[in-house]
């Protein structure tokens, strides 16, 4: 192979412009080059000899990593490494890096306006004034925040990140994270998903989609929780049950839920999701500034400079045994 290295960006759609990641991989004589789409047909079609690939929600699965030999590291553009078959990339030496850190004020700060609109009741008072209901009371009766147990699952950067923005809020804030390397001092730790949920008005998740956090919020978890709380995911959608949700919503037993992320992106448009009064949604937008998502996908750029010049990117999720010279 003569002329530049190449790199392969696997989400064509996912920008307006890819002129960051032209730029920055041009200045280290690399070369992008896009799909026609993010399918696996059109992804092998112009990558069989690219070096490495920049991720964003394509599915990468072993088709993908086998059919591309030359494929050293896989790049996120993100901090969960759920759309990729982890265990293909492992016995193949592919390398997988991540972005973590750009978005963390982020998701904490639209998890935390997610979780004041529901206790405020916000989106249901929006509804009833749009539909000629003028009554404070109407969505149900409101409590001090000051008052309220928030629970957080997941401890990591974002959740302590969000921990810290509520502290001065609420009354209490409890927290569940099995692995976490640091716990703020004024969270009270559990030691079980139900612990957390039966002490808290409003839960919100931050852990990452792994086989055991798959469905972990479900009829049996939801029913612990204490009557007319409130759900907000800004996670990956696959933790919660949805269908478990919906019933606990509709027989009353939870007050709200605000989701950020769903199992399916977007939902089918005949969704109960869609049209339910006591459910506010956003697409999976929590990530989203122009600051963090420049910052994104400059590190996800970044990784892969590095692990050509190094033989190791900024930020390992997994460590692989291909280097770029590997032909």
């Amino acid at each position: 192979m003569t002329g530049p290295l190449r790199v392969v960006h696997t989400d064509p759609s996912a920008m307006p412009d890819f002129e960051l990641e032209h730029r920055l991989l041009a200045a280290a004589g690399l070369e992008l080059v896009l799909p026609t789409d993010s399918s696996p047909d059109s992804i092998l079609a112009v990558a069989r000899d690219a070096i490495a690939a920049i991720l964003y929600n394509a599915p990468i699965d072993r088709q993908v990593i086998e059919g591309l030999p030359a494929v050293g590291l896989l790049s996120c553009s993100a901090v969960g490494t759920d759309n990729i078959d982890n265990a293909a990339a492992a016995e193949n030496g592919v390398w997988i890096s991540n972005t973590p850190g750009e978005n963390t004020t982020e998701v904490a700060t639209h998890a935390l306006a997610m979780t004041l609109s529901l206790i405020r009741h916000l989106p249901f008072y929006d509804r009833e004034v749009r539909s000629g209901i003028w009554n404070e009371v109407g969505p149900g009766i409101l409590r001090r925040p000051g008052s309220l147990t928030l629970g957080i699952a997941g401890l990591g950067a974002i959740g302590r990140t969000l921990a810290n923005y509520a502290e001065p809020i609420f009354g209490s804030i409890h927290g569940y994270d099995p692995y976490a390397s640091e716990w703020p001092e004024h969270v009270e730790r559990h030691d079980s998903i139900g612990s957390l949920l039966a002490v808290s008005d409003a839960v919100s998740l931050h852990l990452p989609l792994t086989p055991q956090t798959e469905g972990l919020i479900n009829a049996e978890t939801i029913a612990a929780m204490r009557p007319g709380s409130y759900v907000v995911n800004a996670a990956r959608g696959s933790i919660v049950d949805i269908d478990a949700l919906l019933e606990a919503l509709n027989s009353g037993h939870l007050g709200g839920a605000a989701l950020d992320v769903l199992p399916q992106e977007p939902p089918p448009t005949d969704h109960p999701l869609l049209s339910h009064p006591r459910v506010m949604l956003s697409p999976h937008a929590g990530y989203y500034s122009r600051e963090a998502n420049e910052g994104v996908r400059a590190t996800a750029v970044q990784n892969i400079i590095s692990w050509v010049e190094t033989g190791r990117p900024i930020h390992t999720v997994l460590e692989g045994t291909r280097s770029a010279n590997r032909r």
